[in-house]
């Protein structure tokens, strides 16, 4: 699954605050004060697999001139078999003092694809574009 998003709130409130991605029952919950200052970073959790098909997820984030966050979310279920047109996908970010700074919640659409050309293995992705796609936007 992959999410981008603008959020209104600054790269300092978002530090420290925690995010929670899941599907379904199977939530990946971490606190983003790892991510490294500057104006670009991402933090990929957990740091090692716990299993051969265990879940992962990627955060990134990047100021914006305007004042806003651009936020890149991705969850790798570990597993290309593991998709079920049931899934169901929720973030959640909220602030050190509680507040709930975003919430999401989608049912799955998903996409086949093959990434490596026909007949070299098929994937299922998941693309939510909830705002414009500030990876194209002026640094």
């Amino acid at each position: 699954m992959t999410l981008m998003t603008i959020v209104p709130h600054s790269p300092e409130l978002l530090r420290v605050s925690r995010i929670r991605v899941c599907r379904n029952s199977a939530c990946l919950a971490h606190s983003l004060a790892e991510l490294s200052p500057g104006k670009d970073t991402q933090l990929s959790w957990p740091a090692r697999p716990t299993g051969p098909f265990s879940p992962s997820a990627e955060f990134r984030m990047r100021a914006l001139p305007d004042g806003r966050t651009g936020l890149l979310i991705y969850y790798n279920s570990g597993s290309d078999t593991a998709w079920s047109e049931d899934d169901v996908f929720t973030i959640t970010l909220t602030s050190a003092d509680g507040r709930q700074l975003f919430d999401l919640k989608r049912p799955a659409r998903y996409d086949k694809v093959e990434p490596n050309g026909p007949g070299c293995g098929t994937c299922y992705r998941a693309i939510y574009r909830e705002s414009e796609d500030w990876l194209e936007m002026p640094r």
